[in-house]
């Protein structure tokens, strides 16, 4: 989450719209830099989602079931707790908690060599 937010998702011009002129002239640059924009995202969303599966698998058990339950299946925390015979549900949120950290320290390690 802390590289998305690094990544700026704006292009910065020295080209200046003015609003008053019925026609205005686009470097074409600039209007390439933008579709690429668009194309490279997507191919990026693609990876990042491969990544999160592929994290998420590697993560021990507990952790891979509880967050592909809670995340992929959408299953709330007292059917968790029934399902993998916890105590309480406040018992799953903190195991939750503790495979998402786990999962955001992988993330970041991997995404940083991929991105």
């Amino acid at each position: 989450m802390e590289l998305l937010r690094k990544k700026s998702k704006y292009i910065t011009t020295s080209y200046e719209i003015n609003p008053s002129k019925e026609h205005f002239d686009y470097q074409s640059e600039q209007v390439d830099k933008i579709l690429a924009l668009e194309d490279d995202s997507e191919i990026a969303q693609k990876e990042k989602e491969a990544l999160v599966r592929e994290i998420v698998k590697n993560l021990p058990s507990p952790c891979n079931e509880l967050l592909w339950g809670y995340y992929g299946d959408g299953h709330s925390m007292k059917m968790l707790a029934e399902m993998f015979n916890y105590a309480s549900e406040n018992a799953v949120k903190v195991t939750k908690y503790r495979c998402c950290e786990k999962f955001r320290l992988r993330y970041s390690e991997m995404s940083k060599s991929l991105f």
